[in-house]
């Protein structure tokens, strides 16, 4: 390992070994340890991408590994906690068959589920990922969005309409990218491109608005299409939306002359009377 690697590992020890100390005499504090684990993990950690192939090596070797896939502290934040994810796929993948990149790129037009046989780092590799797309775009509905970065999401989305239609909710509500899209809130070149690929579908039909991602519910200029055919649809857009003066002002006749937590709960009650 590197230097900078070693001294993470060294933390890390350090934090297991006091957790573990803490989880044996406070068992009535459980969720209390574990949340506290948690956080400091992200200290430790600040991004999945400082979990290197070094750290999880090391990982693999350590005998208090079962703390990141112990089922009874899978609790609080720690369940979801993005660096125990990381460490728990990996460790979970070791008794996984798995095939070598160059195998699986030879393969992946017949079939893109041959990603899921890759090695955890093959799988989070963003250059063998772009290789992987240009033969098979589907590989995208398997990716962890949370390895991907803004620029790869920016450079796909000039090239093709693929990740906007999976915004979308057309490919299925059950992948990575859907289910992880606020990830992506606010980049302006993102919103343009999006309402670019969306909007004519939306015009067509506003009841794809429905299965709509996060971010996509939450772009101004496809809420605008929307609400100018059906104002009830206020019920479905994104809280980015509704936060929006003249969005409330325009499309549903409501003046702003309060805050706009109280505007927000006008809204709602607007809602409760049937009017929207």
């Amino acid at each position: 390992m590197k230097y900078e690697e070693e001294l993470k590992a060294i933390d890390l020890i350090n934090l297991i070994n006091e957790t573990k100390k803490e989880l044996l005499y406070d068992e009535l504090l459980k969720e209390d340890v574990i949340t506290h684990f948690s956080k400091r993990l992200k200290k430790i950690f600040k991004t999945p991408l400082e979990v290197t192939t070094s750290i999880l090596e090391f990982i693999r070797k350590l005998e208090d590994r079962d703390i990141f896939l112990d089922k009874d502290l899978l609790i609080s934040e720690y369940k979801d906690n993005e660096i125990r994810l990381v460490i728990a796929n990996y460790l979970n993948s070791l008794n996984k068959v798995t095939f070598s990149f160059p195998v699986v790129l030879k393969r992946i037009k017949e079939n893109y589920k041959l990603y899921n046989y890759l090695s955890l780092a093959d799988r989070n590799n963003i250059d063998n990922i772009r290789k992987l797309m240009k033969r098979n775009p589907k590989v995208l509905l398997l990716v962890d969005a949370r390895i991907l970065p803004i620029e790869f999401i920016l450079e796909n989305m000039r090239e093709s309409s693929y990740l906007s239609y999976i915004f979308a909710g057309f490919y299925g509500l059950d992948n990575s990218l859907y289910i992880l899209s606020d990830r992506f809130l606010g980049n302006k070149e993102i919103d343009l491109i999006l309402y670019r690929d969306l909007k004519d579908s939306l015009e067509q039909d506003i009841s794809t608005y429905l299965t709509y991602s996060s971010l996509a519910k939450n772009n101004l200029s496809l809420a605008k299409i929307l609400l100018k055919k059906d104002p009830s649809y206020i019920n479905y857009v994104g809280s980015k939306v509704l936060e929006n003066k003249s969005i409330l002002e325009k499309y549903l006749n409501i003046e702003i002359e309060t805050n706009l937590e109280d505007t927000l709960e006008y809204t709602d009650l607007f809602r409760e009377m049937g009017n929207v």
